[in-house]
């Protein structure tokens, strides 16, 4: 995660802060984007740069690590928006440690949580600039003599 900001997954983000619900849960307007309006299950706050990206990640709860599909960055300074559209990528960003976007009483979170760590026991999320697309993981899984069935990490 980069420094300076605050991923929230839009259920957490319901029952947050009034501030995060109004701003993210709100109909939008012509010219204007909320959570609903581009599909986001998680949106990410840009503490520093007063941004807030709205992120499709459509398996997020099934794919143990999913690919990001669409990413909608708001400047809350501008009202500027950058569109990134991931759908026809062949090697997408994608998402690791999924269990810290959801809170702890999540059903999944057990699950998430439990991958993150044997991953990070055998070494497998040490440098993350090299497995943050989906072309990287699969190199690193390859190299570390490791596959994933489902949220659960076995040996090939």
């Amino acid at each position: 995660m980069e420094p300076g900001t605050a991923p929230i997954r839009s259920s957490i983000a319901a029952r947050s802060t009034r501030w995060i619900r109004c701003f993210a849960f709100t109909k939008a307007s012509p010219g204007h984007t909320s959570a609903r309006s581009t599909g986001a299950n998680l949106i990410k706050l840009h503490r520093r740069s007063g941004k807030v990206s709205y992120l499709v990640y459509p398996d997020f709860e099934t794919d143990p690590h999913p690919a990001l599909v669409r990413s909608v960055k708001l400047s809350l300074r501008t009202r500027e928006l950058e569109c990134f559209d991931y759908s026809g990528a062949a090697n997408p960003p994608i998402l690791h440690r999924k269990e810290t976007f959801l809170t702890a009483d999540h059903p999944l979170h057990g699950r998430f949580a439990r991958l993150t760590a044997r991953e990070a026991k055998h070494g497998l999320l040490d440098d993350p600039a090299t497995i943050g697309t989906k072309d990287g993981w699969q190199a690193r899984l390859n190299a570390s003599g490791f596959a994933l069935r489902g949220h659960r990490l076995v040996p090939r």
